[in-house]
């Protein structure tokens, strides 16, 4: 029992006192301490190349024209009225000039024109090839081919010629008359002229009509409409009209018929008088500024006027004239003879300028270039300096070239009347009437005829990348105003200088403009640049000058590369200016001699050409790294 009971007991002892728990212990914290910081190493100098973005999309203008486009188109005169005269391209285009209107065109005239005529009040008087007549009322309804109305005409006419209210028209056998545009004619009497081959008619109505064999031909005279014909005194062997003028174009037996319509006149004189007058032909010229002439400088029907009778010593009589002395030496033609053939007008449609060659045909036909090169349309640079005229930097130029000859041109017709009391050409004094701006596809060389913005007084116009960039004085000051293909000028904003788009340019390939002002000693020069955006984009010019720069090339996108004199006489400096921002390139690169050039090419390596003799010259890449790398 006893040790039963100490069983009990142990268990109940063991019951009721279990032992206590453990106590619990709070958590450590290992504070780890980072690693010592090991500072980067200064990353490699860059070396290699200077390599420049050079991408961008080509602008929407920039339209290039192909290999194969017309280099220069002329204009030959066709027809002269009163105040009015119509000429053709060498393109097949026809335009028209009148006092009042300037250059009209292209007129559209009716299929198969052979001949062209102007009539009372200046009408416009079309024969075709089949021998049919038309007539327009005005160079301006000539622009609709729905313009011209048929007139009746008499069959098998071989020659033709009009003045003022005289029509007049030959067949094989007589001579038509009409007094009302072709509405109506008349038969003049007949004469002993053989085959009518020439008549003409002055616009007092005293007509000439030479017929009969060719080698000795006839002449006969009428001054009563026909109704009679007298043999004439003098015997040419050939007849032409030009203004009041009815004359025998042989160079060397010049004669023109007088106001009394029967005695002709050796004229040296009247025939001066009349090479002096503005060539018609002139006014369809075009050039980068405006031109003009004051009213009433063409040769009209009655001015010069026909030459009064003279003395008897200076009279043309009997056949021809004597065959004249045979010179001695050498000969080289004569040019500028009172005559038809009145050629003008010439579009350099390639860029390239040419100078004035003097005079063709017409006697005051002036075949007058367009001198472009240097105003930055096309060329290359500009001749390399010789060697000692300048020195380190101050030997770079700027450039002019453009990597892509564009299709659409833009240059000023010399149709502009200039203010009353202006002498010159430039009308210093104004325009009574404005030049209008001719639009050039170099592509075929046809032509179109634009209007000047409103208000604006011309100042200057340049052709480069496909635009039209206008420099306009007026109410707000010089504006630029831009056009592409369309005609259509639009402000860009304005200029402190029309001379601006006067300095050599630069196309960059996705057509961007840079203007370089030519810099000179230590002087810094400008840039004005235009991104390659739509004309009339805001903010599409902005001027450029840095500190010390010698020389701007264009990049893309409206971006420049600009050369800076360095901090020694042999170094130079390279930024690239953007329209936000002047990004630093290169500093300090070393060159020996005279910088001679430094450009970019189609991958964006910078290229620089150094002079270190007279003889001697080098031609490098430029490292990022300050060194030269081979090209």
């Amino acid at each position: 029992m006893r040790s039963a009971a100490w069983i009990l007991g142990t268990i109940a002892l063991g019951c009721s006192a279990a032992p206590p728990p453990a106590p619990r212990q709070k958590p450590h914290s290992v504070s780890v301490a980072p690693p010592e910081k090991t500072p980067d190493p200064d990353p490699p100098p860059p070396t290699g190349p200077l390599m420049l973005d050079v991408g961008g999309e080509r602008a929407r203008f920039f339209e290039p024209g192909p290999a194969g486009s017309k280099g220069y188109v002329y204009d030959a005169l066709l027809a002269s009225g009163d105040r009015a005269a119509l000429t053709r391209t060498s393109a097949g285009e026809y335009f028209g000039y009148d006092e009042s209107l300037g250059v009209v065109g292209p007129l559209e005239l009716p299929a198969g024109t052979q001949k062209v005529l102007f009539g009372p009040s200046d009408s416009l008087l079309v024969v075709t090839g089949d021998g049919k007549l038309a007539a327009a009322p005005s160079l301006l309804a000539a622009k609709r081919a729905q313009g011209f109305e048929p007139r009746s005409a008499p069959q098998k006419v071989t020659s033709w010629d009009s003045a003022g209210d005289y029509l007049v028209a030959a067949d094989d056998k007589q001579v038509h008359l009409s007094r009302d545009g072709g509405k109506t004619w008349t038969v003049t009497k007949p004469a002993a002229w053989g085959t009518p081959r020439t008549v003409v008619v002055r616009p007092d109505g005293v007509m000439a009509v030479q017929g009969g064999p060719a080698k000795a031909p006839l002449t006969f005279l009428s001054r009563d409409d026909g109704k009679t014909w007298q043999r004439s005194s003098f015997q040419p062997d050939r007849i032409r009209r030009s203004g009041s003028f009815i004359w025998s174009d042989v160079w060397n037996c010049q004669a023109v018929l007088t106001e009394n319509g029967s005695i002709w006149s050796k004229a040296g004189d009247e025939i001066s008088r009349f090479r002096a007058a503005r060539s018609w032909t002139a006014s369809f010229g075009a050039s980068t500024g405006p031109e003009g002439v004051p009213g009433g400088v063409h040769p009209s029907l009655t001015d010069p006027p026909m030459p009064k009778v003279p003395p008897a010593k200076d009279r043309r009589t009997g056949r021809g004239c004597p065959a004249p002395p045979k010179p001695k030496g050498r000969q080289y033609g004569i040019l500028g003879l009172l005559g038809t053939a009145d050629v003008s007008g010439v579009f350099s449609t390639d860029g390239e300028g040419i100078g004035s060659i003097g005079t063709l045909g017409g006697g005051s036909g002036i075949v007058g270039g367009i001198g472009v090169g240097g105003l930055g349309h096309r060329g290359t640079s500009p001749a390399e300096p010789a060697w000692a005229t300048c020195q380190g930097t101050g030997c770079l130029r700027p450039t002019t070239a453009e990597t892509k000859r564009p299709r659409t041109r833009f240059e000023l017709f010399r149709d502009g009347r200039c203010a009353p009391g202006t002498t010159g050409k430039l009308c210093t004094d104004g325009f009574e009437r404005a030049p209008h701006v001719a639009i050039i596809d170099t592509t075929t060389g046809k032509r179109r005829v634009a209007d000047l913005p409103s208000g604006c007084l011309p100042r200057h116009l340049l052709g480069v990348a496909g635009l039209g960039l206008l420099a306009c004085s007026g109410a707000r000051g010089l504006t630029v105003h831009v056009a592409d293909a369309s005609g259509a000028f639009k402000e860009e904003g304005t200029l402190s200088d029309a001379a601006l788009l006067r300095w050599p340019v630069q196309v960059g390939v996705d057509g961007t403009l840079l203007f370089h002002e030519t810099c000179g000693g230590k002087q810094s020069c400008r840039a004005l640049i235009r991104r390659p955006v739509d004309p009339g984009t805001p903010g599409a010019f902005r001027e450029v000058k840095i500190d010390r720069t010698v020389a701007y090339r264009a990049l893309t996108r409206g971006r420049a590369l600009v050369v800076t004199r360095g901090g020694s006489d042999a170094t130079f400096d390279l930024v690239q200016s953007e329209p936000d921002r002047e990004a630093p390139l290169v500093r300090g690169f070393r060159f020996e001699g005279d910088l001679l050039e430094v450009r970019v090419d189609d991958r964006g390596r910078v290229i620089a050409r150094e002079r270190r003799s007279k003889t001697e010259s080098e031609s490098f890449v430029v490292g990022v790294d300050g060194k030269r790398h081979p090209l």
